[in-house]
């Protein structure tokens, strides 16, 4: 409960932040052509905030191979070590924002640096939903 509080906040706060220019730039005329084209591309966006290495990625990897493409989802990184490298075969490959905050459990950090993934994640359009997990989330 209080981690969806968080997260509500966070999209708020974001949202907030946005100047007039980029909100009247985000809005599209909607018409039921336009609604149900979007519709059929928009995308879900996986933002994973970690401590270390992710834990799970051959479950993640059977996940996303099961009955989707990368045209239905996005995945964002923020690293827990900025060092953090995936290897070339990895689905995490250069997958990381690069707005790195170093952070700590329970402090403000952890705002800044899920404001950095929702961020990266806003920027693509078709991002329509968003899941923010951890390393350890399976």
């Amino acid at each position: 409960m209080v981690k969806l509080i968080i997260v509500y906040l966070l999209l708020v706060h974001a949202a907030l932040s946005f100047t007039k220019d980029k909100q009247l730039s985000a809005i599209r005329p909607i018409n039921a052509a336009s609604q149900q084209k979007d519709s059929e591309k928009a995308k879900l966006a996986f933002l994973f905030l970690t401590r270390g290495p992710m834990q799970h990625e051959p479950v993640w990897r059977l996940f996303f191979s099961w009955r989707a493409t990368s045209a239905h989802y996005s995945i964002y990184i923020h690293p827990g070590d900025r060092h953090l490298v995936y290897p070339n075969n990895s689905i995490f490959f250069q997958r990381e924002v690069r707005t790195y905050r170093k952070i700590r459990w329970g402090t403000l950090s952890l705002v800044v640096a899920e404001r950095a993934l929702i961020h990266a994640a806003l920027a693509d359009t078709l991002n329509a939903w968003f899941l923010l997990l951890s390393e350890s989330c399976v």
